[in-house]
């Protein structure tokens, strides 16, 4: 009785010489595999042998002592970035929000009237109910597409995005700009500021970091004054910047690009 007794505690608790002759960890009360992530149901040295031995033995056997130490190592390495990236399942209120997120961003990339959102909240309730799924039209009733809800949530998203665009040009080691004035259809000048950055770890980012509205004037000081608004915090990182070419942009004494070297 006493070694049937050791046996099942043996199976209920990982060994951690597995990691060493099976190349396996532990990971939420089961064994996992190292190298391929496959999770057995049981704590057994022979089911976690019989699949080092099948599937992986061949490949790794040769490593051995400080070099096998060095591959267990690796493998954790790369198995804990991966958990690290595998959020939670949402649940049912997150997933709505979800869903009502990604389909305001849809509208207002495809500039909908936000009024619409209760003629869609109908169309989908409706497509639902004639497929007879009785648990959809429930979800998808209690999406709030409101126009007060939606316009609310548009501007959310947008203080979101203008966060981490903030954050991105505080990380970046250097950035360079480029811009360029275009009128919209109601006859207002807009300028478009994009970024290009670069962080630490040599990655590039590409953004557009603002849309600013020239109302008045499109001089050069008034383009200066513009990016001066949304870029001053860092132009001591700025390395280039590029533009569309017109007199107001590359200008010597009055233009966008002279006014930057004087500053």
């Amino acid at each position: 009785q006493a070694t049937a007794k050791s046996n099942d505690q043996e199976n209920c608790v990982f060994q951690v010489k597995w990691e060493v002759d099976h190349l396996f960890t532990e990971f939420k009360g089961k064994p996992m595999c190292l190298v391929c992530l496959e999770p057995l149901s049981a704590m057994k040295d022979f089911n976690l042998s019989c699949h080092y031995n099948t599937l992986h033995k061949v490949k790794y056997e040769k490593y051995t002592e400080a070099a096998r130490a060095a591959l267990i190592a690796d493998l954790k390495s790369k198995v804990h970035k991966q958990q690290n990236f595998l959020l939670p399942e949402p649940q049912p209120h997150r997933r709505l929000h979800s869903r009502r997120r990604m389909l305001l961003r849809l509208r207002a990339k495809a500039k909908e009237p936000l009024s619409d959102g209760e003629i869609v909240k109908r169309c989908a309730v409706e497509t639902a109910r004639a497929f007879g799924d009785a648990n959809l039209v429930k979800n998808v009733d209690t999406v709030s597409l409101s126009r007060r809800t939606v316009t609310r949530r548009i501007f959310d998203i947008n203080d979101h995005v203008e966060g981490k665009m903030k954050q991105v040009m505080h990380d970046c080691k250097y950035f360079s700009l480029a811009l360029d004035e275009r009128t919209d259809v109601m006859d207002v000048s807009q300028l478009l500021i994009f970024t290009r950055t670069v962080d630490r770890s040599v990655e590039v980012h590409e953004e557009l970091l603002k849309m600013v509205s020239l109302h008045d004037t499109t001089k050069g000081t008034d383009i200066f004054n513009a990016v001066s608004s949304v870029a001053l915090t860092w132009l001591d990182k700025l390395s280039a910047v590029v533009t569309d070419g017109a007199p107001a942009m590359q200008g010597r004494r009055t233009g966008f690009a002279g006014l930057l070297q004087q500053s």
